[in-house]
């Protein structure tokens, strides 16, 4: 902990945050407007307040990244950083009384691969996680070729895999 106490005089006194509870933070615009540095605040973010899931409809999984905090205002820049390296990013809100929590969102397994190449991660569980998935729907989109291959009357199905595309 040598240190700490310099680091957070840091914070507060060059980077504008504040001390206690962080409920109306944002990125600073040095950050926002540097491509580099957006990416790398993004990855910090993702590894300790993000996480990777797998959400489950039907017998389809769907990948999601999440990215989480407390701040309205850090949300929108996030999302809008997102949405600035061609994300397709959304904010979902959830009310825990006495909070309001906001969840920045990115759905669909071409949506998240193309997060782990351009922002990446360093959090061992959400590097798992993604890997675990990418074997899933490897052997999932073989069983779909197998199906249409299948098709006695020779006509052509829709099958839809756990990414979201369809094929024909």
């Amino acid at each position: 902990r040598k240190g700490s106490k310099q680091l957070c005089e840091f914070f507060v006194n060059n980077l504008g945050f504040n001390y206690g509870p962080k409920t109306n933070i944002d990125i600073p615009n040095f950050i926002k407007t540097d491509e580099t540095f957006s990416k790398m605040c993004i990855r910090g973010i993702f590894d300790t307040d993000g996480c990777m899931t797998v959400q489950k409809f039907s017998k389809y999984k769907y990948p999601l990244i999440k990215l989480t905090t407390k701040s309205h205002a850090l949300a929108c820049s996030l999302k809008d950083l997102l949405r600035t390296l061609t994300f397709n990013a959304f904010i979902s809100i959830k009310k825990r009384k006495p909070n309001i929590i906001y969840d920045v969102v990115i759905k669909g397994f071409y949506q998240v691969e193309k997060f782990y190449s351009i922002i990446g991660s360093s959090n061992a569980r959400n590097i798992t996680v993604f890997t675990k998935y990418k074997k899933d729907i490897k052997l999932q989109e073989h069983y779909a070729f197998q199906n249409i291959n299948k098709n006695q009357r020779g006509k052509k199905e829709w099958v839809k895999l756990i990414h979201g595309d369809q094929i024909r």
